[in-house]
């Protein structure tokens, strides 16, 4: 038998930024939609958006994903926490492989481009075998 747990440990953070060659305006519409997200997450994952087309972001829109994570099919429901057009949003996974995930995307005009950060706090959820 296998039980899974919410994991009651401290989130874990992983952060990542780029730089793009667009404006502020271009940089913060093309992550703001999310059918780019199967335009830029490897096709091993099989990542597909269950939500109906199009998608229009604001505080409060839900988004159903499906994909295959080292073989194992996962569904995963997230929420538009916060949304504030052109700086940042933020999304809150309500169900899928972590106990706990939010997501906060950031833009910010710099040198003639855009600067994207991805911030991450997240929790795993604890998997033990009982027999």
């Amino acid at each position: 038998m296998i039980a899974v747990a919410r994991a009651r440990s401290a989130p874990q953070t992983f952060a990542c930024e780029q730089r793009v060659r667009a404006d502020i305006r271009r940089a913060s519409a093309f992550d703001s939609d999310a059918s780019n997200l199967e335009s830029i997450i490897p096709g091993f994952i099989d990542f597909q958006i269950l939500a109906p087309r199009p998608i229009v972001l604001h505080a409060g829109t839900l988004i159903r994903y499906r994909l295959r994570l080292f073989g194992v099919p996962l569904e995963w429901l997230t929420r538009i926490k916060d949304w504030q057009p052109g700086r940042s949003f933020t999304d809150l996974q309500l169900r899928g492989p972590c106990a706990l995930r939010i997501l906060v995307h950031r833009f910010t005009s710099q040198y003639g481009g855009t600067l994207v950060e991805d911030l991450v706090a997240y929790r795993l959820l604890s998997v033990t075998s009982v027999e």
